[in-house]
C-alpha cells in the first residue's frame, strides 16, 4: 500500500508539473492559465494515462507486442485510481503550482 500511495504522490507531481510546462509552450496555445475548464480535462486525461494498469512490452527482433494487466479487475481499479489521480493532481495544483503563480 505504501509503494501504491508514494507511487499516486509522485504521478500528480510529474503530471501536474508537466501540464504546467506544456502552458508555457507554443506547441499547445489551447492551454494557458486562463483556461479552467480545459486545463480541467486535460488533467483528467493526463490522470487517466497515469492510472492506466496495463503494460506494454514490445520485442524489437520479434516485432511483437505483448499486453499484459488487461483484465477485469484492472479496469475496475483503473475507474477507482484514475479519480484518485484526477483529485490529488488537482489538488496539488491549487496548492503549490496556482498559489505560488499568484
Amino acid at each position: 500500500m505504501t509503494s501504491e500511495i508514494s507511487t499516486q504522490a509522485a504521478l500528480t507531481v510529474i503530471c501536474s508539473s508537466l501540464i504546467e510546462a506544456l502552458k508555457r509552450t507554443k506547441y499547445f496555445p489551447l492551454i494557458t492559465a486562463e483556461t479552467d475548464k480545459l486545463n480541467f480535462i486535460v488533467g483528467g486525461i493526463v490522470a487517466g494515462i497515469a492510472a492506466f494498469g496495463v503494460h506494454l512490452t514490445y520485442d524489437r527482433a520479434t516485432g511483437v507486442l505483448t499486453v499484459t494487466g488487461l483484465t477485469l479487475a484492472t479496469v475496475g481499479n483503473f475507474v477507482y485510481d484514475w479519480a484518485i489521480q484526477w483529485a490529488m493532481q488537482h489538488g496539488y495544483y491549487h496548492a503549490a503550482i496556482k498559489k505560488s503563480a499568484m
